[in-house]
């Protein structure tokens, strides 16, 4: 009997972005949906299960942390990657965990470590900042 793949959902406005991180997150291993506002997220998410939401909080268009409290209050929350400039982390890092991010990086280190990351979630790793991702 196969396994049921993982299944991720990205919310990302940046299509250049949208298309790396996707392609990165099949070869992975996972199954994949994108959507570019938070309505769309929500109406995934609530109706199916996912394993992982990665969540651009950067971008106004998704309002980053309202999405986070909602999707908190889906039947079966995922997981929650929250991605964030650099220049923006300081300002969003306590309130993404107040809403409930499970881990909050930086773009860049989202763009180059992501398997890594990812596994480290799914494992159970309690950090919600690694130092790494500052």
């Amino acid at each position: 009997m196969k396994a049921e793949a993982r299944r991720a959902l990205l919310a990302n406005d940046d299509l250049f972005s949208s298309a790396r991180l996707l392609s990165v997150l099949r070869a992975m291993g996972f199954q994949t949906l994108a959507a570019t506002n938070p309505a769309d997220v929500l109406r995934m998410a609530c109706q199916e299960r996912f394993d992982l939401a990665l969540i651009n909080l950067g971008s106004e268009r998704m309002q980053g942390l309202d999405l986070v409290r909602a999707l908190k209050r889906c039947g079966s929350p995922p997981l929650i990657l929250a991605f964030v400039p650099h220049v923006r982390l300081s300002e969003v890092r306590d309130a993404a965990v107040q809403a409930g991010v499970n881990r909050i990086c930086v773009n860049s280190a989202v763009h180059k470590r992501l398997p890594e990351i990812v596994n480290g979630m799914l494992s159970g790793s309690p950090s919600e900042v690694d130092e790494r991702d500052t």
